[in-house]
């Protein structure tokens, strides 16, 4: 965007947003900041300026314009800025309809979708390969409704793939519990592949205001590996251009997940989202529009890559070829034309060079095979286990194997996103007894000083709560999961003491779905204990478990002024009800002074945080270098022991410790690990 537009754009968000606090709903949403040592001095067009900038150069320039273009406050500028976006606008209103779905009511949706379908700018001359860098829709498209409800049945169908605990690939839904992607995401070389599967997918892994990564999303287990084929040797050996693969090696692996997928949330209530239908037909690529794949890159948030140019189907009809921005990952990801038809999977990426594979042979096998009934009715899938192969052309795929015999325990988790969790033995107990609904604690208060891990307790919390749906004792106590929400004090601190409660309460109920962003805080629930009954009134009969975690409770007289001393005692009181499913962490240095004053304090749980200590540190890497099939060096652990604790084996900093791990259990394996 030139300065000269820029420059217009701050001067109407400037009119849109004519203070600090006006601004920040929409920054924290964009996952963007205002720095706390800007010039208080510093004009709002000056402000809008630096945070323009700042949202282009961190790739966040779509998200924040799509926040803006989301705010009903704002839309009376709505048009001009639509104007003044270019060929920046249709990846904004992507970006939005990633962000927040369609609208709901039916005007704003046409007119949205219209403006999408009108905001066409000349193709650039390379494929561009991020949602932050599309410039420009399919060309010749004649019913924008039908491409805008494409691109959201993709963001709710596809899944982000993990194995081993480590993201892996990319998969979409092709029933209701039925998953497909691509083989070599799990084996290249076996099928199906050695051991029961150890695989989850996450649904709805894309980026939310107010969530770290650890708290994203939805995940299920993998329960069987129904059939599949491999890649060509060629492929595996990084040189796809020798013999063209058969109908033997079409790289796809078709799986059942252990629960059905989940129904979408939305404020006009869940919605089953669909799956894409298996399509025997031959696609016409030569005719096709442009197509798009949406996909997990390096185990990433959703980001989806445009095809500038109609791939090139291979003489066999086995492969596509095509030019388009992938990473690790991508394998699996969906290939789809702008009605939203399934036309083939990405499998392989190597020097610009990509390839999928087109959905009509594989449906073919599919649906012409022992398993076809898993597409017409919800029949069980079982047989014996082959040794190995693949798929054939004539539809002989194999047999399903065993299911897992136990979803795994989210309590004992040691890494969350390929980051180290160490100890905490005493938290993950004291939380696995606060799940129960009846015999639990309700409140659980976490004291220690700053990096020493108070924190760092909520990604447990987080983590939990995303595995909570598919785990089944936790739902067995709460059929509909468990939800975390984290208020973290510390982040209010510069807020004038006059507002902190209001602000405090106006993201709480927003994080227990009370409210949409967009809606105002009713003038009731600005009182503690109007508030309590609200809470009370909506969450009673819930079949979720709701876990507020308090957090950066350093001074119980600058963090928490009384009434937000209040607000906490308020939830603490309702946690007590045996009608609100609610659990209250109150977390930091003054976090028991605060506990202290609530009637409910004999009745909490308590866990104390000093750091990693050398012996919990041992313990960790020992555990994963035998899950890597390592043994361990007792000579070469002790060094490396001894450079994380030189004094000899007081409690260290978390964060100081925990980066260091990985590497260190790289080392003592002989291979990167992560």
């Amino acid at each position: 965007m030139d300065d000269r537009r820029l420059g217009r754009l701050v001067d109407l968000l400037s009119h849109a947003y004519g203070s600090r606090e006006a601004m920040l709903p929409l920054v924290r949403a964009a996952g963007l900041t205002i720095a706390h040592d800007a010039d208080v001095s510093a004009t709002v067009p000056e402000l809008w300026r630096t945070l323009l900038d700042r949202a282009i150069r961190s790739d966040r320039f779509a998200d924040l314009m799509a926040e803006v273009l989301n705010d009903p406050s704002s839309s009376v500028f709505h048009g001009r800025m639509h104007q003044l976006l270019g060929d920046r606008l249709f990846g904004v209103l992507a970006t939005g309809m990633l962000r927040h779905g369609l609208p709901l009511e039916s005007n704003s949706r046409d007119a949205l979708l219209e403006s999408m379908a009108g905001a066409v700018a000349p193709a650039p001359a390379e494929p561009v390969g991020s949602l932050q860098a599309i410039v420009s829709p399919p060309d010749g498209i004649n019913d924008p409704m039908a491409y805008g409800q494409a691109i959201v049945d993709a963001t709710r169908r596809v899944v982000m793939i993990e194995v081993g605990g480590r993201p892996r690939g990319t998969g979409l839904l092709v029933g209701p519990d039925l998953v497909l992607t691509a083989a070599h995401v799990f084996d290249a070389t076996a099928w199906p592949p050695p051991g029961p599967p150890s695989a989850v997918v996450v649904f709805d892994f894309v980026r939310t205001p107010g969530r770290s990564e650890a708290e994203t999303g939805i995940r299920i287990d993998v329960r069987d590996f129904v059939c599949g084929s491999l890649p060509s040797p060629a492929e595996v050996a990084g040189n796809p251009n020798g013999v063209e693969p058969g109908l033997d090696r079409l790289d796809f692996a078709l799986l059942r997940l252990s629960l059905p997928a989940p129904a979408v949330e939305a404020p006009g209530g869940p919605y089953e989202r669909g799956h894409y239908r298996l399509d025997p037909t031959e696609y016409a690529f030569a005719e096709a529009p442009r197509l798009f794949i949406v996909q997990h890159p390096l185990g990433a948030f959703q980001a989806m890559t445009f095809l500038d140019k109609r791939p090139v189907l291979t003489p066999n009809k086995t492969r596509i070829t095509y030019r388009g921005n992938t990473l690790a990952g991508s394998s699996g990801s969906p290939v789809l034309d702008v009605s939203g038809r399934l036309v083939a999977i990405h499998h392989y990426a190597a020097n610009g060079h990509n390839q999928g594979v087109p959905i009509a042979p594989i449906a073919d096998q599919v649906l012409g095979g022992p398993f076809a009934a898993l597409f017409t009715a919800a029949v069980p899938v079982s047989g014996a286990r082959p040794g190995n192969g693949a798929a054939s052309g004539n539809g002989a795929g194999p047999a399903a194997v065993a299911a897992i015999a136990a979803a795994s325990d989210p309590f004992a988790v040691n890494r969350m996103m390929q980051r180290p969790y160490v100890n905490r033995d005493n938290l993950r107990s004291v939380m696995r007894t606060m799940t129960h609904p009846v015999n639990g604690n309700r409140m659980l208060v976490i004291s220690g000083s700053r990096n020493s891990g108070v924190t760092h307790s909520y990604r447990l919390v987080a983590y939990v709560a995303s595995q909570s749906r598919g785990h089944d004792l936790l739902r067995s106590f709460a059929p509909g999961g468990m939800e975390a929400v984290r208020i973290n004090l510390r982040e209010y601190a510069d807020t004038d003491s006059a507002v902190r409660l209001e602000r405090i309460i106006g993201d709480l109920t927003l994080a227990l779905k009370l409210r949409r962003f967009t809606d105002p805080i009713a003038q009731d629930a600005r009182n503690v204990v109007t508030l309590g009954h609200w809470i009370r009134a909506e969450l009673s009969g819930s079949d979720k478990q709701w876990w507020i975690f308090f957090d950066s409770i350093d001074d119980a007289v600058e963090a928490c002024p009384g009434p937000v001393a209040e607000l906490m005692h308020q939830m603490l009181s309702l946690a007590q009800d045996p009608q609100v499913p609610l659990r209250v962490i109150l977390g930091g240095p003054a976090a028991a002074k605060v506990a202290a004053d609530s009637e409910a304090f004999d009745m909490a749980a308590l866990d104390t945080t000093t750091g990693l200590i050398r012996a919990d540190v041992e313990r960790w890497i020992k555990t994963r270098v035998a899950e890597e099939g390592g043994v361990v060096d007792a000579a070469l652990l002790d060094a490396e022991l001894g450079t994380l604790f030189p004094d000899g084996g007081s409690p260290m900093p978390i964060d100081l410790i925990a980066a260091h791990l990985p590497e260190i259990v790289g080392r003592l394996v002989g291979v990167g690990v992560r």
